[in-house]
């Protein structure tokens, strides 16, 4: 899909059985002009086009027709995003962007109902406590994970990412947003710039974090032309000194996690800002300090990390372990 997704979603000479090809002038100009109340980032557009293609891809292998919305169609899609395990996160956005799709095409005309209305990812049954603690990286595993990247340009990029993402709990898209210009290592300062919920924030950087990122812009001046405003930059050959991606950071984060061996299905960059927040917590910071350094909006979502912590803190079973009778 181009840009403003003109044309054909489904390609021409598709022999799917499909009564009725799926065109749509200004999806890409709808989304940019509803999606976050028309301040959704050209990222956030771009993942959702993705979504989108997906689903239509989806249905066409399906025999199914998107054109003839209904219930069952969003629910047969909802189970094979389940089978094809993804988190329910992950299924969350995916039918967001598929409602955003057919919201689009009521607005032209094209679709009576929105089929996704009132469906949303399955139900989770594990308390958001323990999904944390399930995904969460510990100070311990990010030790794992920066002694198993290479000593290489592309390793010390990814440890200085790394570190950002535990030590100062940014979001994989706050990463790959950064410019040169938002980093003060003189007045420890690095700026946030529309970061989720729309506030702009100043982090203070430690000492580590400064040496790993200067260590990486000694690399950067060999391979970033002059006038690339990222502070990331790729090394992959078909985009060289270009931006680096959020897909470029999680693909080199997961390898990373692999070799440290804490990769598992659902575990993600985002497992660094869980560990930031919690091992935080457990260390004495403030939770309405925390909250404003992470750039939540609502002190609620911190409060979840409160009750993470004194779980590992307050474990009753540290008062009932019992010693090996051999060791006695």
């Amino acid at each position: 899909m181009t840009d403003t997704m003109k044309g054909e979603i489904i390609p021409a000479g598709d022999t799917a059985p499909l009564t009725r090809a799926l065109n749509l002038e200004d999806v890409g100009a709808f989304l940019r002009l509803y999606v976050a109340d028309g301040d959704a980032s050209p990222q956030t557009i771009r993942a959702y086009q993705s979504h989108i293609s997906q689903f239509v891809q989806w249905a066409r292998s399906a025999g199914m027709d998107p054109l003839d919305p209904s219930d069952r169609l969003i629910l047969l899609y909802r189970r094979f995003l389940v089978e094809s395990e993804y988190t329910r996160g992950t299924i969350g956005v995916k039918l967001s962007a598929v409602g955003a799709l057919y919201n689009a095409m009521m607005h032209h005309g094209m679709v009576q109902v929105n089929p996704v209305e009132g469906i949303g990812p399955p139900r989770s049954h594990t308390d958001p406590k323990d999904r944390i603690l399930q995904w969460m990286f510990s100070k311990a595993d990010v030790r794992a994970i920066l002694t198993a990247i290479p000593q290489t340009p592309g390793g010390t990029r990814d440890r200085a990412i790394v570190t950002l993402g535990f030590v100062h709990g940014l979001r994989v898209s706050e990463v790959v947003n950064l410019a040169l210009s938002d980093y003060d290592p003189k007045s420890l300062r690095l700026f946030i710039r529309a970061s989720k919920g729309k506030r702009d924030r100043i982090i203070i950087l430690v000492k580590s974090t400064i040496e790993r990122v200067d260590r990486w812009l000694t690399e950067r001046r060999k391979i970033a032309p002059s006038d690339e405003p990222a502070l990331f930059v790729s090394l992959s050959p078909n985009n060289e000194g270009g931006a680096l991606t959020t897909a470029g950071v999680r693909y080199v984060f997961n390898l990373h996690t692999q070799t440290a061996g804490l990769r598992m299905v659902g575990r993600s960059f985002h497992g660094l800002r869980h560990g930031h927040a919690t091992e935080a917590i457990r260390g004495g910071a403030n939770p309405h300090t925390l909250a404003q350094e992470m750039g939540h909006a609502s002190t609620q979502t911190t409060d979840k990390y409160v009750h993470v912590a004194a779980s590992i803190d307050d474990n009753p079973a540290d008062l009932l372990e019992l010693d090996d009778p051999e060791d006695t």
